[in-house]
C-alpha cells in the first residue's frame, strides 16, 4: 500500500516531460530575445550563417568574406534554418537552436535515466540538467555546445537502446537501427565541433563494454560498417569543403 501510494504520488511518464517541456520553455525561451548578442561568439557564429544564406555556399563557410575554417558547419546551418523559421536574423532566431537542442538533451536525459532506472529517476535527471545553472546559461545562448551535447547524449541513448536488446537476446531489427543511430549521432556531432563528437561516445562505449568483459557485445556494435557509415557522412561535408576550400584549408 505504502509503495503503491509513493508511486502515485509523482506524475505520469507524459506527464512529466510536460514539466520537464514547461521549465525548459521558462528558462531558455521565454526572455530568449531579450538582450543582443553578446561578444566574442554570438555576433561572430551569426555572421557566419548570415554569409552562408547571402553568399549561397552552405559547404564553404565565410566570415567578413574570409574563409572561416575554425568550426564544422552543423551548427551554423541550424542558425541560417532558423532564421528562415522566424523570418530573420535576431538575437531570437540565433539563440534559438541551442535553447532547442537544450530541450532536446534533458528529454533525452529523461529517457536514459527512465530506461535504466525507472521514470522517477528520469524526471529527477531532466530536472536536475534543465535547472543546472551552466547548461541553462549555455541553452540561452548562441553557442555550440548543447547541440554537441545533444548529438553526444543521443549517440549514447541509441548504444543503450542496442544493449539492453543485446543483453536480452533479443533479435530483430530494432536493435540494428539503433546501432546505426548510434554512428549516425556521432557523425552530426562530429560535424558539430569536430573529432570530440565521435571520440567521447566510442571511447565511454567500448570502455563500458572492455569492463562488462562482454566480448559478443564488441563483435555485435558492428564497428567497422559503423565507422563506414559514419566517416560517409563526414566526407559528404568535408570532401567537398576541401576541394572549394583548396589546400590552405
Amino acid at each position: 500500500m505504502i509503495k503503491k501510494q509513493i508511486y502515485h504520488t509523482y506524475p505520469q511518464k507524459w506527464a512529466q516531460i510536460v514539466v520537464l517541456l514547461g521549465f525548459c520553455f521558462l528558462l531558455y525561451f521565454l526572455n530568449l530575445g531579450q538582450w543582443d548578442l553578446w561578444n566574442p561568439d554570438e555576433p561572430r557564429y551569426a555572421q557566419v550563417a548570415r554569409e552562408m544564406i547571402n553568399g549561397g555556399d552552405w559547404i564553404l563557410m565565410h566570415f567578413n568574406v574570409k574563409v572561416y575554417e575554425d568550426k564544422p558547419p552543423l551548427f551554423f546551418w541550424s542558425i541560417a534554418l532558423s532564421s528562415y523559421l522566424w523570418q530573420g536574423f535576431s538575437s531570437f532566431s540565433v539563440r534559438f537552436p541551442a535553447a532547442l537542442f537544450g530541450t532536446f538533451t534533458v528529454l533525452l536525459t529523461f529517457l536514459l535515466g527512465k530506461n535504466l532506472y525507472s521514470a522517477r529517476t528520469g524526471f529527477f535527471s531532466g530536472l536536475i540538467l534543465a535547472t543546472s545553472l551552466e547548461f541553462a546559461y549555455l541553452s540561452t545562448r548562441a553557442n555550440i555546445d548543447t547541440t554537441l551535447t545533444f548529438f553526444t547524449t543521443a549517440s549514447l541513448l541509441c548504444f543503450l537502446q542496442w544493449y539492453q536488446y543485446h543483453k536480452a537476446g533479443r533479435r530483430n531489427r530494432r536493435p540494428t537501427i539503433f546501432i546505426y543511430g548510434f554512428y549516425i549521432c556521432m557523425a552530426l556531432g562530429t560535424l558539430t565541433k569536430g573529432p570530440v563528437g565521435f571520440v567521447l561516445p566510442l571511447l565511454i562505449t567500448l570502455i563500458y563494454l572492455l569492463i562488462q568483459k562482454d566480448w559478443k557485445g564488441i563483435k555485435g556494435m558492428k564497428l567497422i560498417p559503423g565507422i563506414v557509415l559514419m566517416m560517409v557522412i563526414i566526407l559528404a561535408w568535408y570532401v567537398p569543403a576541401i576541394w572549394k576550400g583548396g589546400r590552405d584549408y
